[in-house]
């Protein structure tokens, strides 16, 4: 209560929450919260239980916008907060049955329709609309993430705001709320090829970045001299050459986030972080491509030249392994953007549930163990054996070749595309050699965690089984308060059908299934057993 107060009423400064850490102002306001729900009486309790369940019950389609029904709850009680002060003095106003479900509901649940269907000719016909046009329920719900939705809440004069208005004025005037003044497309849902380069920059940026860093550490004879002798001084040429690998992760984090314009509304609120993420990425792009015009094309040989191409190296690797750990909506973020704005899209759809220690301990683990084999693997069996090969084909050159169209062009050009395809095969084989690692530690890992719980994989399914009822028993119904008017596997028994049958109704397993599963009562001479 204490928070939405603090959202609606602005009885904060925004100057004093962006200096303070969002976990810790997250933190205090959880706190605030509690306090505020432990000074609560009964009656309060039970008041906005009551209140928030008849607002679900008569929400119909709102009900999948959990921020709008938290908002109209506010809006709500709020009101009938000074209803009850009005009472007090003798002043008691009524409601009309069906004011909520005609004045609050029904124009939002309009507005869900419009945007889907529209009226022609007395029917509703659905709209030739993609869906990426569409303002939904993601839409809706993000507006009323923030602070500032109720001074963006326009009423139908389209100049009076919620913001305005006292706030046990603010539910009545909910009724004159334009809707569609209101709401906007809070994001471009496209189904592009798009997403490869922002979803899934940092995979690239692994394995194209250590395959350049491979491949051109095993290609001198694409840029050093034929002569041997001059190709030993021009060390600083090699170094240079490999480390624009972090030019080269640079320019794939620069592609993604160029790529999210647009997913997003152009506006400075929106892209401002985007636009200052581009901005030092272009720096860091100079910074590791700059010294190689310097190694290559200005001085070849000379002390200072090596000197510069194991600085930019360095600094290749460390870019390298900056934009491969973190994630691209931590990149370059200022502490001031730890304001409310930012607070509420973390905790919203990039909020995960930490690990225990152990578990990412275990995470970290198991990714060195897959990288640190994919990478000796990939070197020695894709990298180093195509030093010769490639030595060999960039030196070729066919004669004795002529086409009466095409003359000597495509057989002079040959020997580049057959290089060109092996580059693509020997990359393609890069990536499927991470996905081979993978399953081979994810399976060491799986087994060792197995171990550790107490269970083995070799264990035979019939024992298994055979243990389940004694499990059932210890974790489920061994417990003081049981009353033991049966006998334990007949308790036991008696749960296994139901979830067995559960199932069943789920639509999760047939009646076949079902037969088979069920424990069934069987009558022996001296005894029945289960």
């Amino acid at each position: 209560m204490d928070e939405a107060d603090g959202k609606i009423e602005k009885k904060h400064p925004v100057e004093d929450e962006e200096e303070e850490d969002d976990t810790k102002r997250l933190e205090n306001a959880e706190e605030q919260w509690k306090l505020r729900m432990r000074s609560l009486t009964n009656e309060e309790k039970i008041r906005d239980l009551a209140l928030y369940l008849l607002i679900w019950g008569e929400s119909a389609v709102v009900r999948y916008t959990p921020e709008t029904l938290c908002f109209l709850f506010k809006l709500a009680s709020d009101y009938y907060a000074e209803t009850l002060i009005s009472e007090d003095r003798g002043n008691s106003a009524d409601i009309p049955e069906g004011d909520f479900l005609d004045n609050v509901i029904t124009p939002l649940y309009n507005f869900f329709r419009d945007e889907i269907y529209e009226i022609i000719n007395g029917r509703m016909v659905k709209r030739e609309k993609d869906h990426d046009k569409i303002i939904g329920y993601d839409d809706v719900n993000q507006f009323f993430w923030y602070p500032t939705c109720i001074t963006r809440t326009f009423l139908a004069d389209k100049k009076t705001t919620l913001d305005s208005l006292p706030p046990h004025e603010r539910y009545s005037a909910l009724k004159q709320v334009d809707w569609t003044k209101t709401l906007r497309k809070t994001y471009k849902e496209k189904r592009t090829w798009m997403h490869a380069s922002i979803n899934f920059t940092r995979v690239w940026i692994i394995h194209i970045v250590s395959f350049w860093y491979y491949v051109s550490a095993n290609a001198p004879a694409l840029y050093l001299n034929e002569d041997k002798e001059i190709a030993e001084q021009e060390a600083s040429v090699q170094w240079s050459i490999v480390a624009l690998g972090g030019a080269i992760a640079v320019f794939i984090m620069l592609v993604g986030s160029f790529s999210e314009y647009s997913y997003l509304p152009f506006t400075w609120s929106t892209t401002k972080t985007i636009t200052r993420r581009i901005g030092i990425l272009f720096i860091l792009l100079i910074i590791n491509a700059g010294p190689t015009v310097y190694c290559v094309f200005i001085d070849r040989r000379s002390g200072i030249s090596k000197l510069v191409a194991i600085i930019q190296l360095l600094i290749s690797v460390a870019t390298t392994l900056f934009l491969a750990i973190t994630p691209t909506a931590h990149l370059f973020v200022r502490r001031k953007d730890n304001s409310r704005t930012m607070l509420a899209s973390r905790r919203f759809t990039a909020n995960f549930p930490p690990l225990k220690r152990i578990d990412r301990i275990m995470s970290i683990a198991l990714w060195i163990c897959v990288f640190t084999c994919k990478l000796l693997e990939s070197y020695f069996f894709l990298a180093l054996s195509f030093k010769d090969p490639l030595k060999v084909m960039s030196r070729m050159y066919i004669e004795n070749c002529s086409d009466r169209i095409i003359g000597t062009r495509l057989c002079h050009a040959m020997p580049d595309m057959t290089l060109a395809l092996m580059f693509f095969m020997d990359l393609l084989l890069y990536f499927l050699d991470t996905y081979l690692w993978y399953i081979i530690w994810n399976t060491i890992f799986s087994v060792a965690r197995s171990f550790y719980l107490g269970i083995s994989i070799w264990s035979p399914w019939r024992n298994i089984f055979s243990c389940m009822p004694k499990r059932i028993f210890v974790k489920l119904l061994a417990t003081s308060d049981i009353q033991m008017k049966y006998k334990p596997k007949v308790l036991c028994s008696q749960i296994w059908n139901a979830i067995v049958i559960t199932m069943y109704r789920e639509h999760l397993i047939t009646v076949d299934h079902v037969q088979r599963m069920l424990y069934q009562q069987v009558k022996s001479k001296k005894k029945t057993n289960i």
